[in-house]
């Protein structure tokens, strides 16, 4: 099983959600994250691992734990280069447009060789 902390095991769409879910529970930053409550941290997590986006990109890593949140909170941080959930979700916001812009221009690419091919 793969580490359930490592950043590196989750894309910029599953990121993009982890950061929409800590932002409007008031998550600003791992400090506010280590003074939330049990329940709350439960629910992100629930909410977060059984969210549909996240289940198309990322595969099952067993992230079930506060201290794991935590750990992979303060090491997205750091993957990303910010300080903030809104900064998190910013870069991840861009990142994945990026992405998906690539997606379109070989999209493209494809349908127009089809296209000279028939």
């Amino acid at each position: 099983m793969s580490d359930p902390t490592d950043p590196a095991q989750y894309g910029n769409r599953g990121v993009l959600v982890l950061a929409q879910l800590f932002h409007v529970n008031g998550i600003t930053g791992p400090e506010k994250l280590k003074a939330s409550p049990d329940k709350l941290v439960a629910d992100i997590i629930r909410d977060w691992t059984g969210h549909v986006s996240f289940r198309l990109e990322e595969h099952d890593v067993g992230l079930a734990t506060r201290d794991e949140l935590q750990k992979l909170y303060e090491g997205l941080l750091v993957r990303y280069k910010v300080e903030t959930t809104v900064d998190l979700a910013n870069s991840a916001y861009y990142q994945r447009i990026d992405e998906l812009e690539a997606d379109m221009v070989g999209h493209r690419a494809e349908f127009r060789k089809v296209l000279d091919g028939a």
